[in-house]
Parts: C-alpha cells; structure tokens; sequence
C-alpha cells in the first residue's frame, strides 16, 4: 500500500490469526500479501478499541467554558467534521490524546515545532534557563544572543525587535513601514492571514481554514481597512494596477512567501522578483510575513530560498 503510513506499532510478525487460504505468488509476494492482510486485520482490531469518549467530554465541557470550545477556530473542526481531539502529550513526530490513541503528527504546532515535540536537549536547556528566572521585565543576556542568531541567519535582518505573536509583529512593521514612507496604503493578497489586527482582517487567509474567505469579519469597521488593498496571489497584473490607481499613497506591500492558510500556495517563477522591482519603483517597503517559513523553507527563511534581499 504505497503512500500509506500506519503508526500503531504494527509489524509483519503479527501474531494475529488470518485464514489458512493459499496463495498462488511467488515466496516474496506471497510474504508480503500475508504481511498486509495482517496489517488489514490488525487495523481492523485497533479501530475497535479507538474511543474519543474523554475527548467528546473534554470538548463539551470546553464549550460552556470557550468561545467554540476553543482559542482558535480551527481547531473546532466546524468546517471538516468530526470530534476535534484534545491532546495529552507530544514526543517529536507523535502525540497523544487524553484517551489514549497515538497519532503520527504531520501539523507540527502549525509550524512551531521544526524539530519535532519535546526534544530532549531543548528540554535541558529551558529547565537551566528557567532556574534563573521566567520573567524579568528588563533587559538579559540571552536577548543579544538570539538577535544575534537571527541576524546572522537571514539576510535582510539588520536589527531585531521581539514581541510576543505574529499579530503584534505584523502590526508593529506596518506602523513602521507607514512611519518610514510617510504612506498609509497597504497591499495584501487574498487568502494571505496577517494575524487579528483590524488592517489585516480583508479576505484574511484563516478563515479558508475554518468556513470560508469573507471580505471582512464580523466587529471590523469599514474604517479599519479603508486604505488596506487586495490583489489575487501570483497575479502581478493586479498588483501593478493597484500602484497605477493609488499613484504615491502605497507604504508596503505585505504577503505570505509561501501561502500557508489557504492552501499552501507557492509564487510562481519570478512573481516575488516582479513585487521587489514593483516596490524599488514605486518607494514602497516590502515586507514578508515569515511566521510560518521563517527557518522552516531554509535556515534563512523564503527570502534566502528564493533568493529576494528585502533591503
């Protein structure tokens, strides 16, 4: 079964019982069709002792306690169905629900994890870390080392400001970028998400993960996204005709490298070069939110894959 992959400790020396039926293959194919009627049977074993019952608990208690049940939409399985699994615990490529059932987790922290859950060095360090303290509210050490790291790794970096999510770190380079330029258009693309942030909230790219692509959630003034533009992703014709009607009012134009919320969508040959010159030309900054490629594409993120210098 080409392409499949079965992770519940299954192997070809299963004791389970299968019919004594004969096989008329060659040795090596006949090994290998009782290996995967085994495995077929053994499956069919293992989904009968498969229960989501603490986890149906867990989640009905969830919703009374959360908007949805959750902290963020995805994650309610409203748009897939089914019963969203409420994990115990993780160890690099495998997790572990409440009720007991190991998966194979090709999620990742939606990205977070690079190498994988809990791994036991970077265990060991953040416990030594943390015997000093988990919170200074002042300058340390370690911040100079991580800026440094990640200066070092990406080429457009210069300096470096922490914050605590995407949303914060969008919303704070979109203040710069207008501060910078003296502009306040933004141009973003369809499907492209930007994090919570009222400016970023115009056919943002989370909801084709949950139920659909609206121009503008519920709770988002038209005011908050009166200078925010949209063009399609891989369309530069668009992007050019957008510079033309807002001739001197763009400040930057900010996209996913890669698209990650709305299908994992790659830029075409040349579409990233085409958005560099679009803005050298037209005193636009352009910005890429690397949340989810940033080391993950390559060390030096999608800017170095792809080889665009932002500065």
């Amino acid at each position: 079964m080409p392409g499949v992959v079965v992770s519940l400790g299954l192997s070809c020396c299963s004791t389970t019982k299968i019919s004594q039926r004969h096989f008329s293959f060659s040795s090596s194919h006949s090994t290998a069709r009782r290996c995967c009627v085994r495995m077929a049977i053994s499956l069919d074993e293992k989904k009968k002792n498969y229960t989501l019952q603490k986890s149906e608990e867990a989640f009905t208690a969830a919703k009374d306690l959360m908007p949805g049940g959750v902290n963020s939409p995805v994650r309610a399985f409203k748009s897939v169905g089914g019963q969203p699994i409420v994990i115990d615990s993780v160890k690099g490529s495998h997790m572990w629900d409440i009720d007991g059932n190991k998966y194979i987790d090709y999620v990742g922290s939606w990205g977070l994890a690079i190498i994988g859950h809990t791994d036991d060095e970077v265990l060991a360090a953040l416990a030594e870390t943390m015997k000093k303290g988990t919170s200074f509210g002042a300058p340390c050490l370690i911040e100079n080392v991580l800026a440094e790291m990640v200066i070092s790794a990406v080429p457009s970096i210069e300096m470096v400001r922490f914050v605590n999510s995407g949303t914060e770190a969008c919303m704070g380079v979109l203040r710069l970028a207008r501060a910078f330029t003296g502009k306040e258009k933004l141009i973003k693309f369809e499907g492209c998400f930007h994090g919570h942030a009222d400016p970023f909230l115009v056919k943002a790219g989370s909801g084709v993960a949950t139920l659909g692509l609206p121009d503008s959630p519920g709770g988002v003034p038209k005011a908050a996204t009166s200078e925010t533009l949209n063009a399609p992703f891989n369309d530069i014709s668009a992007v050019e005709n957008l510079f033309e009607m807002n001739k001197g009012e763009i400040a930057a134009i900010i996209l996913d490298p890669v698209v990650g919320n709305s299908g994992f969508i790659v830029p075409k040959p040349d579409f990233l070069n085409a958005i560099r010159k679009l803005c050298k030309e037209n005193g636009a900054l352009l910005i890429f939110d690397e949340v989810m490629t940033g080391f993950r594409l390559s060390y030096g993120g999608a800017q170095e894959y792809f080889g665009i210098l932002l500065i």
